[in-house]
């Protein structure tokens, strides 16, 4: 046993778990791929803002966008087309534009128009839209996760019974995001 509630019994876990690349790849795509990750806030003037998840690590691109329902959803920030990086940089938009070919969605992800292909025998199917991902909200901050193995409420859980005696009401947001 490697953990243990009293600390005279506990163990550090093995070199190897740290250094071997087995281990490493098992953490990179198993836990972080379907954990929660913290992406901040998104300012209310803008409509798109792209992030990269794990910068260096996972390198998951993802935009989010506030839709007219001022709802903020999470999609994979790749065209379902060629996988080229939808959003560069945060910025207001009426939709999401494929810099490659030229494909559209509406900021809810759902695929709009794609130059060329009005006369396309079924098409669009129902993955040409974007892929969504988890997004879920606590107080000003955003998180996502791809697939997730935990529900965020329980996950949050502890975080919320640490810090619930702020009042994140009264803070004062980043207007930088």
């Amino acid at each position: 046993m490697i953990a243990d509630d009293d600390i005279q019994k506990a163990r550090t876990l093995p070199s190897s778990f740290y250094l071997d690349h087995p281990h490493f790849y098992l953490h990179q795509k198993e836990m972080f791929r379907s954990s929660w990750h913290w992406v901040g806030r998104m300012p209310s003037e803008i409509q798109l803002q792209p992030k990269n998840i794990l910068d260096g690590y996972l390198d998951m691109p993802v935009l989010l966008s506030r839709g007219d329902d001022e709802h903020v959803r999470a999609f994979a920030n790749v065209c379902t087309h060629r996988a080229s990086l939808l959003c560069k940089e945060a910025g207001k938009a009426r939709e999401i534009i494929c810099p490659y070919h030229g494909r559209r969605f509406n900021l809810d992800g759902q695929f709009l128009h794609m130059p060329g292909f009005r006369q396309v025998l079924d098409f669009p199917e129902s993955g040409d839209s974007l892929h969504e991902l988890d997004c879920k909200h606590w107080n000003a901050f955003s998180f996502i996760a791809n697939q997730p193995d935990i529900e965020f409420s329980e996950w949050i859980r502890p975080v919320y019974n640490r810090m619930s005696f702020l009042s994140f009401d009264a803070m004062i947001p980043d207007t930088k995001g």
